[in-house]
């Protein structure tokens, strides 16, 4: 093998290694927008756990969550409301003014196929979702920027 041979496979060989590092550095300044992603995302399904444990109620023993609220509601009185479905709209639009700051937001319970509530709205761009499926109903929180 000739120098000239020898100098071109090493030269190669520092192009392909400039090529992995700013591969690699790319990947790694991009990173940290991934985590606060994943980080607002995860502190959304949290919130919409949270809101389905609530126990709000205090008269009514044993607590009931406002899961349970949502599984028994039939327009019935609840909790010093006229109706259930009141209740559980004061209960959702406390927790999520009080946990958002800018965003807006629009939570929806879909109860036998059909819209059971739907409380806030939802202005600007989607920004994260999160569905939770219970036994008789699904609950849907949608945060916008």
């Amino acid at each position: 093998m000739k120098k000239a041979q020898a100098d071109m496979i090493g030269l190669v060989v520092i192009v392909i290694l400039f090529i992995i590092i700013a591969i690699v550095f790319l990947r790694l300044s991009t990173l940290e927008d991934s985590e606060s992603i994943i980080k607002e995302n995860i502190e959304v399904s949290n919130l919409l756990n949270a809101i389905m444990k609530l126990t709000p109620c205090n008269n009514i023993k044993p607590l009931d969550s406002l899961a349970d609220v949502i599984d028994n509601c039939n327009s019935q009185p609840y909790c010093g409301e006229s109706n259930c479905k009141d209740y559980i709209k004061k209960q959702v639009d406390n927790a999520a003014s009080s946990s958002f700051d800018k965003e807006s937001y629009s939570f929806t319970i879909i109860k036998n196929g059909a819209v059971f509530l739907n409380t806030g709205s939802c202005v600007g761009n989607t920004k994260f979702v999160d569905t939770a499926i219970m036994p008789k109903f699904t609950a849907r929180l949608e945060v916008c920027k």
